[in-house]
């Protein structure tokens, strides 16, 4: 409403009290981190599959940390997944999870045929660390 007030030429006075920037609540940052061996980011959201999209976008991704078609593991949750670095979802075998650069540019982690939200029981804001298998 205060955006359409504004476009109308309403002044920004008149879109209420001015309030003190210290005042408002700050919230943590949320930090990926892109290692030599590693990566941890965030669920940012989970498209209407189930696929999650992670808040890493692709270009941080090293060159050569992981390969299409290379098995990698998922920490999700305190629990170790097996997954697929690919490039399409069959990469991965039916119900099998796969990291993968989605459409958008970002990182994200899917299950082929399946709702990796389920699989991994991963939500909104969830890490994720994605590495070799040790």
């Amino acid at each position: 409403p205060v955006a359409a007030r504004l476009t109308l030429g309403a002044t920004l006075a008149d879109a209420g009290d001015p309030i003190d920037p210290e005042s408002l609540a700050r919230l943590p940052e949320r930090r990926t981190i892109v290692a030599d061996d590693h990566v941890a980011a965030h669920v940012a959201y989970l498209d209407r599959f189930g696929n999650a999209v992670l808040d890493l976008p692709d270009h941080r991704l090293p060159e050569g940390l992981f390969t299409p078609g290379e098995t990698v593991e998922i920490e999700a949750g305190g629990e170790f997944h097996p997954a697929v670095f690919g490039r399409t979802f069959a990469d991965a075998d039916e119900g099998g999870t796969l990291v993968y650069r989605d459409s958008s540019g970002h990182l994200a982690v899917a299950v082929n045929r399946g709702s990796v939200a389920d699989a991994l029981r991963l939500g909104r804001d969830d890490q994720v660390l994605i590495r070799r298998p040790r």
